[in-house]
């Protein structure tokens, strides 16, 4: 499947691009889809079904960081979680000290306190956890700490985490 996945993910990028006649049309038709960050996961599709590799979902695997239940009873049965934010109670105070600017519509869920898509996603990582965080942001923010603790800290990657001026990492095919 690799081969068909990247030449899949290529073709999307490059479909988005300005220089391709009628981009703006397909991005305007698109939209929805939010192909731009998930090209990836559409080229994945495209190329399992060009292979005619065929996937069994099983529903449940998986629990997002912006899933809409966020109680540890509930999910701690959950095999995976989408690791990408975290946040932590708007209620506790040290939380400010790493307060994203980036994630303004997830807030119902705290202020957010870690991203993935953040240029310092790899070296700044909140800790302690308050014990009231939620059990998405408890458990990402885990793992990124015992990880770091026992494997060091992450090696820069200036290649890939790039960005302007507020530090988000840009998009790269």
């Amino acid at each position: 499947i690799a081969p068909l996945w990247k030449m899949y993910t290529l073709m999307l990028k490059e479909r988005m691009e300005r220089s391709h006649p009628n981009s703006e049309e397909f991005n305007r038709k698109y939209k929805g889809l939010d192909v731009n960050w998930a090209a990836e996961m559409y080229g994945y599709n495209m190329a399992s079904a060009h292979a005619g590799v065929k996937h069994d979902v099983i529903r449940r695997m998986q629990v997002r960081d912006v899933s809409s239940e966020r109680r540890k009873s509930k999910l701690e049965s959950v095999a995976m979680i989408h690791v990408g934010r975290a946040w932590f109670p708007n209620d506790y105070a040290p939380a400010q000290r790493w307060a994203h600017t980036e994630g303004k519509s997830f807030r119902r869920y705290g202020t957010q306190v870690w991203c993935k898509c953040n240029n310092t996603a790899s070296t700044i990582m909140p800790w302690p956890v308050p014990e009231t965080a939620d059990f998405q942001s408890t458990k990402t923010l885990e793992l990124l700490h015992y990880s770091k603790e026992l494997l060091g800290p992450i090696p820069a990657n200036t290649k890939f985490r790039s960005g302007g001026p507020k530090r988000y990492s840009t998009s790269v095919p």
